[in-house]
């Protein structure tokens, strides 16, 4: 008895180490559910941290191509296309930055930030008329943020409205006297008011 239970543990340990072996090899081989999309979502995501760097290094251009190349991988980011629309917009490449806040208010059309770049790249292209109601209707919802008050009254300051610039300047007077959108406001306005006299 005590002869068979040595002679089975060599064909124990041959077993288990043919076993062993086996999966080693099979291990390589493996198929990890969604682990192909998971590398491809790292990818896209590791692309747009890089495109953030470069934004903050004031490398537009360099921000812009890493922005693209994630969205070629993954195209419904909503964050990476605002992100790209953002460095479009600083890079001063208005028209794309444009078609992409279009594209972006079409997700979400009450976005007032959507609204704001909008409503900026069209004063940056010299369409201030359609500026003008963009941020006339941004008023009109939101008389309170002070970027609001503070762009539509430098628009209505070119377009030669100093009564409704005034008022408006009087309005971020009260909400947010030191900043500094209320200062390029009363630059403008003052200026204007010089130009008139």
């Amino acid at each position: 008895m005590k002869a068979g239970k040595i002679s089975s543990l060599p064909l124990v340990l041959v077993f288990f180490s043919l076993f062993c072996t086996g999966c080693a090899s099979r291990a390589a081989s493996w198929i990890v559910p969604n682990e192909q999309k998971v590398v491809i979502q790292n990818l896209a995501s590791e692309y747009a941290s890089l495109a953030d760097s470069y934004v903050e290094l004031k490398k537009y251009s360099k921000a812009v191509e890493f922005y693209q190349k994630s969205l070629a991988i993954d195209s419904t980011n909503n964050q990476t296309i605002y992100s790209l629309a953002k460095a479009y917009t600083l890079n001063k490449q208005w028209n794309e930055a444009e078609n992409l806040y279009r594209l972006l208010l079409t997700a979400d059309p009450e976005n007032t930030t959507f609204q704001l770049y909008l409503a900026y790249i069209y004063a940056q292209k010299d369409e201030f008329q359609k500026a003008l109601e963009l941020y006339e209707s941004l008023y009109e919802k939101n008389p309170l943020n002070t970027n609001v008050l503070t762009n539509y009254g430098l628009i209505l300051v070119h377009e030669g409205n100093l009564q409704k610039a005034e008022q408006l300047l009087s309005e971020l007077l009260v909400l947010n006297e030191s900043g500094e959108g209320t200062k390029k406001l009363s630059d403008a306005v003052k200026k204007a008011q010089s130009s008139e006299s």
